[in-house]
């Protein structure tokens, strides 16, 4: 009887944790399907959905992305709600930080225009994450 009560506790415990994992990434994924309307009604398109994950506090997760030289980009990003800030920055194909958003905040976003056309690196930086780990999702889009 008391195993039963241990194994229930237990399935009980994982359930609420689904749960509130779930419900997170649901708000974090409100909060970057708005993100993806205002720059639509702005006139971009997104491109490239190519981060979407988990990350410690502290912890960084580097992407390879193709920009073009001479194209206008927004580089944004949204974590969810046990993150209260996550930070972004770019470095061009010879590594040289080109632009960052590292401001205080949970929905970074960056403007460049690169000059060199090539793979360059986005480097995502879960910079407060209260419970760990936080989930990220970031995106590229251009006009």
């Amino acid at each position: 009887m008391q195993r039963h009560r241990v194994r229930q506790t237990v399935a009980v415990a994982a359930f609420a944790a689904i749960v509130a994992i779930a419900a997170g990434v649901s708000a974090q994924s409100y909060q970057f399907q708005r993100i993806v309307s205002v720059l639509r009604q702005a006139g971009y398109i997104h491109v490239v959905d190519k981060g979407r994950g988990w990350l410690r506090d502290r912890e960084s997760q580097t992407f390879s992305i193709g920009l073009a030289a001479g194209t206008d980009y927004v580089v944004a990003a949204t974590c969810d709600e046990d993150c209260t800030d996550i930070d972004l920055v770019l470095y061009g194909p010879d590594g040289n930080r080109i632009a960052a958003d590292r401001l205080p905040d949970d929905a970074p976003m960056i403007h460049v225009t690169p000059r060199r056309s090539g793979s360059h690196s986005l480097r995502v930086t879960m910079a407060d994450c209260e419970v760990e780990p936080c989930a990220y999702t970031v995106g590229v889009f251009r006009p």
